[in-house]
This record gives structure tokens, sequence and C-alpha cells, in this order.
């Protein structure tokens, strides 16, 4: 490739060359929902590590002295327990408790996970069963995994806030709507949006509504989308139930672009290439 090339504006799969950064960045990208909500086998976990975000995390045999452990504890229900004991029949589902590690050497990270198993029947060509193997589904994993990558450039309390969402979409999806939200109150104050009105010589602390209503004549289109965080925030505030774990990724999707447009900017980015390219009528290596 030569020099003239890479100073043109290059498209490849996911990657824009952004004439302000002059570096390789992701373009935004829709949040994979099957790897967030199928069960997955315990040999390797379907996701980078949360560290380091290269390595996998796999699982690694533990030596106590002359012994060798196996990383991985399953139990059967409670239900299945009672059937056992009353010699009714009962499945091989039930309860466990894994411990994986990232195997990039220079990370190393442990990742524990816990929640519940199921035997699944792997099948052969003709479509007849032929062994059993072990599939999880997590209902807490510490460290979480990041859904979607949170922008470089991104405030450290907003960073916490979207991490603690991470944490909860796998016990609690409400619980993570309402941190969804929380990082919503957040972002409008990074954008300069009042908390608070004074009123009658009186401080009356705005909704977040009221603050999302203000921000609207800023950008519109941001202010919509943080207005259905907003609801479903709300909506995690009711009992459990209320919002799935396919709810709490519609929120991140939106939380994900909103992130983006603040911190990393594309839109802008994408607009100034744009306008360079229609300034040159034609490639802005031909000057």
């Amino acid at each position: 490739m030569d020099s003239s090339t890479t100073s043109s504006v290059t498209c490849c799969g996911l990657f824009v060359w952004l004439e302000l950064r002059q570096e390789w960045a992701p373009l935004p990208m829709a949040i994979e929902r099957e790897l967030w909500l199928k069960s997955f086998r315990y040999e390797s976990l379907p996701f980078p590590c949360p560290t380091c975000g290269t390595g996998t995390p796999r699982y690694k045999l533990q030596t106590r002295g002359d012994q060798t452990h196996f990383p991985l504890f399953i139990t059967a229900s409670a239900e299945n327990h009672r059937r056992n004991m009353r010699h009714e029949p009962a499945s091989l589902d039930g309860s466990f408790v894994y411990m994986a590690v990232c195997d990039r050497k220079e990370c190393g990270e442990l990742i524990c996970l816990c929640g519940d198993h199921e035997h699944k029947a792997e099948h052969d060509t003709l479509g007849g069963p032929t062994n059993l193997h072990i599939e999880l589904k997590p209902k807490f994993i510490c460290p979480a995994p990041n859904i979607f990558r949170i922008p470089g450039p991104c405030r450290a309390l907003i960073r916490d806030e979207v991490r603690a969402a991470f944490q909860l979409f796998w016990c609690d999806p409400g619980a993570c709507a309402n941190r969804i939200r929380n990082a919503v109150e957040l972002v409008l104050s990074d954008l300069g949006i009042p908390r608070f009105r004074i009123g009658k010589g009186r401080r009356n602390r705005l909704t977040l509504h009221d603050r999302i209503k203000l921000f609207e004549s800023k950008d519109a289109e941001q202010a919509h989308a943080l207005m259905a965080l907003k609801w479903l925030g709300n909506a995690g505030s009711h009992p459990a139930g209320e919002v799935s774990k396919d709810d709490a990724l519609d929120g991140f999707e939106i939380l994900d672009h909103v992130l983006q447009e603040r911190y990393v900017q594309h839109r802008s980015a994408i607009s100034r290439l744009s306008r360079a390219i229609i300034r040159r009528r034609g490639p802005r290596s031909k000057s």
C-alpha cells in the first residue's frame, strides 16, 4: 500500500480512517444479542476477558498437592434431589460454580461464574443422540464481561455505572435498567445540563424527564434516545420480571450509541470527512 492510499478515506469492514484522530477506530456496531442470551459450554467462555479485552477465559485444572481438581462444580436442583429421594425420574439439570482463567499470560485474570446448568444431547448426522454435554446459564459473573466497549474518553463515574449495569445484567435485568438510567443522569451532567432550578428563592431538583427536555433543544435525536432509557429505567423499579434480559440489551444498544456519539463522535467525524471530499469534488488524496 503506497502513501497516497493511506491518506485517503479508507473503509474496510468495521473500520474507518478518521481525519481527526489519525488512527484506526471501530465504527459502532449492534450488540450481538445471541451471545448474551444463550447458554454456553464450559471449555472456553464465548466472550473476551473482561479485564484485558483480548484473551479468552478458559478452564484451568487446579493442582493442590498431589491432587488435580476440575474447576467446574455442579449439583442437581432441589427438585431433582427430591425426585431422586422418592425414586422418581429426574433430569440432570441443576446449579454450577465455575472458575475460568484468561489464557493471555500477561493477564491471567480469574473469572468466577455461578448459575444454572443443563444437559444437552449432541446428535449425529442421522439426527440420533450421541452423548450429553453441559451448558452453563450464568446468573453471576465476576468480573462481568463488557457487553459493549465503553469509549476511552468516557468519564470514570459514567464508566463505573455502566460496568455496574453489566454486572447486574446476569442476575437482575430490572436493576440493570436502573443503572443504565443512572448513567443517563451522569451523561447529562457531563453535558452541562443543570440538576436544579432556582424558583421563588428555593433550589428545586429537576427530574430526569425535565433535564432531557432541556437537552432536547441542543440535540433532539440524542434526547429522544435518552428519553427511551429513562422509561426503561423506570420500568426497572417495578416488581421483578417487568424488565427482561432482552429489554436490558435494548438499553445497552441505545446507551452504546449515546456514548459513542458523545465521546467518540462518529457522526461528527463522518460529517467532516464528507465535507472534505465534497470540497475536493473527489478523494482527499487528489488535492
